[in-house]
């Protein structure tokens, strides 16, 4: 067995060594996979910017509220029940289709979106996931990696700040300028992290709420197919509702329940769901403060040949909710909270710059 697999390494040596370029993860084989993705480059730039620029078109088209919802409920929010390591969550994906439906208007005729558009943003999001960072990578000769590291890992790495640390820093740092926030936004530092927290769980009470009611229906409607038919479908119990279902008779015995279990299937995050809803007046002030309105991002779009891509300068960053005949939404539900300290730096230097510079900073 020990000589057989010395002869097997010898084999393998003297392969190398006549064919080097093949040897998995060789040097060679790197440089020649970086020269076919070079050569590639300028494939890749186009879809990228043509699957912007689809993107755009649907949110001139069709309401982008409910796509925003559906988008941040199926990739920031996972069912406890049926939730599997390895799901990571699409908060970059979120804040880029956010970034660039703000970047516009809020369409004139505003058609509500269809499931099949809704997936193809879905869609869309996804390849510019994976086509962003082949793109940089290719675009990058060896003496140059550190920049596309870099790139990609400020787009998609989004760290979890511990909640205990966000809120520490941010009360040792924030009630200094109390004394600032009060007379000229009406609100202290405490009303202001009170807001982030009650806007972070009344959207995440709703989606747990969607997801609690969806089990429910779904044990409802087994229990009475196996009552009906004796036994149940085949497969995992998702499988055997969406069975139930699709059975005609049954179905139409079931109309009522059958119709909310495939409503709460079909459209998982309605606008209401992401939807903030003041309880006091200085909730409302605080949301003013941190809210764009539907075409406020337009120099998202303006960058010379890099329109709508993924690390321009972005509202969101600084007003991470959107407000819309008088609502207020959040569609990338971990920013605002992770980032408190930020965002009150952002209000306080719009509202005086001179107390910016002349008194915050110094401290």
């Amino acid at each position: 067995m020990g000589r057989n697999k010395n002869k097997r390494r010898k084999e393998k040596v003297r392969k190398w060594r006549k064919h080097p370029q093949k040897q998995v993860g060789s040097g060679t084989e790197v440089s020649v996979t970086r020269e076919k993705f070079q050569a590639a480059a300028r494939d890749l730039r186009n879809k990228i910017d043509k699957t912007i620029q689809r993107l755009l078109e649907i949110g001139r088209q069709f309401d982008p509220l409910p796509i925003l919802s559906q988008v941040a409920v199926s990739l920031l929010f996972r069912d406890p029940e049926t939730y599997c390591s390895g799901s990571e969550t699409g908060e970059a994906e979120c804040e880029h289709l956010a970034s660039l439906f703000l970047s516009q208007p809020y369409p004139a005729t505003a058609i509500p979106p269809t499931p099949d558009i809704i997936q193809e943003c879905f869609d869309l999001v996804d390849s510019i996931k994976h086509l962003y960072p082949i793109y940089y990578y290719s675009s990058s000769s060896d003496s140059q990696k550190l920049r596309p590291n870099l790139m990609i890992h400020t787009q998609f790495v989004r760290g979890e700040a511990y909640a205990y640390h966000v809120q520490k820093q941010f009360s040792e740092l924030a009630p200094a300028h109390d004394v600032f926030l009060l007379p000229q936004c009406g609100v202290s530092s405490s009303d202001f992290l009170a807001l982030l927290r009650h806007a972070e769980l009344q959207i995440n009470s709703a989606v747990n709420n969607r997801f609690q009611r969806s089990r429910e229906l779904e044990d409802e409607l087994l229990l009475r197919y196996e009552a009906a038919k004796g036994a149940l479908p085949s497969g995992k119990r998702f499988e055997q509702a969406v069975a139930a279902v699709n059975d005609l008779s049954f179905r139409e015995q079931n109309k009522e329940t059958v119709a909310e279990f495939v409503h709460l299937i079909d459209a998982p995050g309605p606008p209401e769901v992401i939807e903030v809803t003041p309880r006091n007046p200085k909730d409302t002030a605080v949301l003013q403060l941190l809210s764009a309105q539907f075409g406020d991002n337009e120099r998202f779009l303006q960058v010379p040949n890099w329109c709508g891509w993924l690390l321009n300068p972005s509202v969101v960053q600084t007003k991470p909710f959107i407000v819309h005949e008088g609502r207020f939404y959040m569609p990338v539900v971990p920013l605002p909270f992770r980032n408190a300290l930020s965002l009150l730096e952002g209000v306080i230097k719009s509202a005086d710059p001179d107390y910016w510079q002349d008194n915050f900073l110094p401290v």
